[in-house]
């Protein structure tokens, strides 16, 4: 091959290989983005404002064990809000037959809501998870998620008989392309776990707690309450339960009893709504949302660099890192309990920048890993011919980690955050590879070839001999 165009040729591929190594280094963690901290509005009072949000509600629920829970709440004046499942059949069963309850269900829906012990709430379309989902919209696209919102709404509307303007996406999961659906179609409160994407016309309430935690990974009510009593200004905790499953135990209506009773004694807590609280508190939800959403970037941060820290610290005891920032996500959670919410916002951006760290330090030693392989076998085959000497970093570097990428991703479902990471390291190996190809390239007459041809006939002399 002309020297030329040999030159080029690996330089080109040099360029390439150099390129995809850097950018997969030094875009480790550009995922997890913290959201601006607006300014904390001056508090009118030292103010605890809790709020409560009744899940997976339907034409399926008990019109009698609703009931019971509705006296609980009214007896202590509390208003609740009621998150509703317009068409729960695939969620409770496909195919179910409407239960002979369900007219009885939705007059006691529209009664209380008529004397003012609830407001309602859209909670999804049928509460089943979309495929490769954490929810039943989050991922999907975004017109399908708007079609999908505008014929729940449709419905809610209709059989409630009257305008639903607040969401509560099931399991709470979510993505910026739903928040948007949600203002398109007219629902202008969203009430989620932390931190949903900002979005004009949307007011975000984060849910932070659950009344009985047992499934969700939330904390509970109380454990949250605690740390809010520690603080000061005004403070919000919006706690969530299933009345449909939530009092099949025995001294579950007790122990509400009890901790309503609690709340209105407190001169220092106030009882609301999700509605009330985005009508009358909008600039403090707003920073509650992005102190909320800056510790979500935290956690996924965190769960992405896990991994990482833990074999860091297999392989070097005291690698001179702090850890992942568990203890310092604890704290986030607390000081966001307490209503420090700057604190919250700078205790998790220490934590995204910590496993920014951590996958900064994985992704360099995997391409000084795969650096020294090629060069190792590169040693061994080095005399070999040079095709085999060209196949061994593209087979190896560049076919290899694509059929393992592929594999993986179809055996397991992985989250977002971890297929980029898998490709990040896949474009590490390839370009580090591809720099060891760029060489083989650069130096196609080696000398194992005619360098050694030359050298012999210097031995032998010009006849041979």
């Amino acid at each position: 091959m002309n020297r030329l165009v040999r030159s080029v040729l690996a330089g080109s591929l040099a360029v390439l290989s150099g390129w995809l190594v850097v950018n997969a280094v030094l875009n480790a963690g550009s995922r997890f983005l913290p959201a601006p901290l607006p300014p904390v509005p001056e508090p009118e009072q030292d103010r605890i404002y809790v709020a409560f949000r009744n899940d997976d509600l339907s034409v399926f629920s008990d019109p009698g064990r609703e009931d019971s829970v509705v006296n609980i709440f009214r007896k202590h004046r509390v208003a609740q809000t009621y998150a509703f499942i317009p068409n729960p059949a695939g969620y409770l069963g496909e195919g179910r037959a409407m239960p002979s309850t369900a007219t009885t269900m939705v007059e006691s829906l529209h009664a209380w809501r008529a004397s003012g012990d609830i407001e309602l709430a859209l909670h999804g379309a049928t509460h089943v998870r979309s495929p490769r989902s954490d929810g039943e919209f989050d991922g999907l696209p975004a017109e399908m998620q708007e079609a999908r919102l505008r014929e729940a709404k449709t419905v809610a509307d209709s059989l409630l008989s009257g305008e639903v303007s607040i969401f509560a996406p099931p399991w709470n999961a979510s993505d910026c392309a739903t928040v948007r659906a949600c203002q398109n179609v007219g629902l202008t409160v969203f009430s989620g776990y932390l931190g949903i994407c900002s979005q004009d016309g949307v007011t975000p309430v984060n849910t932070v707690a659950e009344i009985f935690p047992e499934s969700s990974g939330l904390p509970s009510l109380e454990q949250a309450l605690a740390f809010a009593l520690e603080g000061s200004g005004e403070r919000i905790l919006v706690a969530f339960y299933h009345s449909r499953v939530d009092f099949n135990r025995s001294g579950r209506y007790e122990y509400l009893d009890s901790l309503l009773g609690a709340l209105r004694s407190d001169p220092r807590i106030e009882c609301t709504t999700i509605g009330e609280l985005a009508a009358s508190r909008p600039e403090l939800l707003a920073v509650q949302n992005a102190a909320g959403y800056t510790m979500l970037q935290a956690d996924r941060a965190a769960a992405a660099a896990r991994p990482y820290d833990q074999l860091l610290r297999t392989v070097v005891a005291d690698p001179g890192r702090s850890d992942m920032g568990d203890a310092t996500g604890a704290l986030a959670l607390q000081a966001f309990w307490r209503g420090e919410l700057h604190r919250a916002s700078t205790l998790a951006q220490k934590r995204i920048q910590g496993a920014i760290l951590t996958m900064h330090l994985a992704r360099l030693s995997v391409a000084a890993l795969t650096l020294i392989l090629m060069i190792v076998i590169g040693l061994r085959v080095r005399r070999k011919p040079l095709a085999l000497r060209l196949a061994i970093p593209v087979v190896g570097g560049i076919l290899l980690p694509i059929i393992a990428f592929t594999v993986m991703v179809v055996a397991r479902p992985f989250s977002d955050d971890r297929i980029s990471d898998f490709t990040a390291l896949m474009l590490i190996v390839m370009g580090t590879t591809g720099l060891m190809l760029a060489l083989h390239v650069f130096r196609w007459e080696a000398p194992y070839g005619r360098a050694e041809a030359d050298q012999s006939s210097l031995r032998t002399g010009p006849t041979g001999k």
